[in-house]
């Protein structure tokens, strides 16, 4: 055998001599601290994460709980691991109930006449203000196939100034220039005056239309918050699924504490005769709790 080959070997074995020598941490400190990064990692790699939770997110949270309870023993560890992991779950809830209630709050407020109308008055001061930006350099007479390439977007932007439910003193003059435009239709040259006209009038308009936008909207706050006071008072089946869960973590959260509370009075040296009846209400509490 030459001398790399022995030297390789002789290496090996103190490896394995050394490795059967140490036996990990031996102070409590240690021991606990050792028990606390293997649990922590353990829980975090078998839960159920959401796409939006990460393994980060966990751990931190655990260590979070660890340095509030700092738990002196493996046991402590265990327990508050499982405070922790109710924790975690408590504020995923709240996310997840959060969410509900926006989505269902927006899906009702959408479903309201006042968000149609406000929608509708929205979108036809976006296009009135369009199209005067688009006739406001009209001064030459223009052909009739120009006039047609217009005739179309504008009789839509007239459709929704009407669906907006202006005053009638807005929207007839609107309208009686969209009739002047659609007789010029076979003419060979339209006239500048009649783009110039449409213009004033329609700057006139998109002024009607956002003094309505701002209505709306003022009705829509209100209706908003109708909305929500009716969805957190009234019977959503969602919503009472979240506060079953919550009880129910709440519950889980409330033993566990409770067992800390029983063990660590039993650590700090409870005498013998009060050993006995404090080992019965740690049973009691183990019968209690219910998983997270």
């Amino acid at each position: 055998m030459n001398s790399g080959t022995e030297n390789t070997t002789a290496r090996a074995n103190a490896s394995r001599a050394n490795g059967m020598k140490s036996n990990g941490p031996v102070s409590n400190e240690g021991k606990t601290t050792a028990a606390m990064n293997g649990l922590k990692h353990g829980l975090a790699s078998t839960s159920v994460l959401l796409p939006s939770e990460t393994i980060i997110d966990y751990q931190t949270n655990i260590d979070a709980w660890a340095t509030t309870l700092h738990p002196s023993s493996p046991g402590e560890v265990e327990m508050v691991a499982r405070i922790a992991d109710c924790n975690f779950r408590l504020r995923r809830l709240q996310r997840l109930e959060d969410a509900h209630l926006a989505a269902s709050l927006e899906a009702k407020v959408k479903s309201t006449g006042t968000f149609k109308v406000l929608n509708i008055a929205q979108n036809a001061s976006l296009g009135m203000t369009a199209m005067i930006s688009t006739i406001a350099d009209i001064r030459t007479p223009c052909t009739s196939e120009y006039l047609a390439n217009l005739l179309t977007p504008i009789a839509a932007v007239i459709e929704m100034v009407i669906a907006a439910d202006l005053p009638v003193a807005v929207t007839v003059p609107i309208e009686q220039v969209h009739d002047e435009l659609k007789a010029q239709a076979e003419a060979e040259l339209v006239p500048p005056e009649i783009f110039t006209k449409l213009f004033h009038i329609g700057g006139t308009v998109v002024e009607a239309l956002d003094v309505k936008v701002a209505e709306m909207e003022v009705m829509l706050a209100a209706e908003r918050e109708r909305i929500a006071d009716d969805l957190l008072l009234g019977d959503d089946k969602e919503l009472m699924k979240f506060e079953r869960h919550r009880a129910r973590i709440n519950k889980a959260l409330d033993s566990e504490l409770a067992r800390m509370k029983v063990v660590r009075e039993l650590s700090q040296g409870a005498s013998g005769s009060s050993v006995g009846p404090i080992l019965v209400e740690l049973k009691v509490i183990g019968q209690r709790a219910s998983p997270c």
